[in-house]
């Protein structure tokens, strides 16, 4: 920041402070004071007053306008920093529902290969054993749940990069 930008960013915090109203009250005071005591004419004095107020407005005017526009240009600087953050976020936040959806689609995958594997008759097979073996279990015919296809399974939402289903 140049030393004119500092001097304007210093006034402009100043104006309107309880100091600066003090000051300014105690400088009309003392204007039409020395007007009372004779030390001025009435003339004079209000042609000066007004020609410093007038020279004071100008440059207060001006301190604030050049405070404005340095905290517009931070304040877009800043939007555009925050824009690019939403923007990568938003690339994130697309990549792991991308993830997230193809890590359903595995789980149901596994979930309907588990239930075909369930569904399908057992296999018998035949021993030469004229005894039958105590520790083989005898196939059973499938259970009501195993009989069930992998299509009557309820379906999953698919979530699209947008997020919505």
């Amino acid at each position: 920041m140049r030393a004119g930008d500092r001097f304007a960013e210093w006034m402009s915090c100043r104006i309107g402070s309880p100091l600066s109203i003090f000051l300014h009250t105690a400088a009309f005071v003392a204007c039409f004071e020395a007007w009372l005591l004779g030390e001025v004419w009435l003339e004079d004095m209000l042609l000066w007053l007004t020609t410093i107020v007038f020279l004071e407005a100008i440059y207060i005017g001006l301190f604030l306008q050049n405070s404005a526009n340095r905290h517009g240009d931070a304040n877009e600087h800043q939007a555009a920093e925050n824009f690019r953050v939403n923007q990568e976020a938003k690339i994130d936040i697309e990549e792991l529902m991308r993830r997230l959806s193809r890590m359903e689609d595995e789980k149901l995958s596994s979930i309907r290969a588990d239930v075909s594997v369930m569904s399908a008759p057992p296999t018998v097979t035949m021993s030469t054993q004229t005894k039958p073996d105590r520790n083989v279990p005898t196939p059973r015919a499938p259970s009501r749940r195993q009989q069930q296809s992998p299509d009557s399974l309820p379906k999953t939402t698919r979530w699209t990069a947008s997020g919505y289903p």
